[in-house]
């Protein structure tokens, strides 16, 4: 498993990823197909981009990886997007997910280059 590519996501990304059962049964590269479409279908949930749904997928398994699952995922990305789209009401379809507040403050403090200090009395 490369680790990289996860260790670039958002931490909350990275929890989804850690606390999903079917990350484990990807990695381990057996039975692949039922845990693959359920990891799919979670990351769909979460907003991921295609690519990186695909990207993130190829990660995971082992790297003597002889399966097909890797060419399914596409189609398991439309079926999960499908699906979803027509079990949500049309409102709600377009709405983005806002990032979550912590990752908004760090991500200001970064680009205006804050820096974190301590005063005479040791305070932050």
């Amino acid at each position: 498993m490369n680790y990289r590519f996860f260790a670039d996501r958002p931490l909350d990304a990275l929890a989804a990823v850690v606390k999903s059962e079917a990350t484990y049964a990807i990695a381990t590269g057996t039975h692949t197909h039922d845990p693959g479409v359920q990891w799919v279908w979670e990351r769909v949930s979460d907003g991921w981009s295609g690519s990186e749904i695909t990207d993130g997928f190829e990660q995971l398994l082992p790297a003597d990886y002889a399966g097909d699952s890797r060419e399914q995922v596409p189609e398991w990305i439309r079926s999960a997007r499908k699906k979803q789209a027509e079990s949500q009401p049309h409102d709600l379809r377009r709405k983005a997910k806002a990032p979550p507040v912590a990752q908004v403050l760090l991500k200001t403090m970064v680009e205006e280059g804050a820096e974190l200090f301590h005063d005479a009395l040791k305070r932050c």
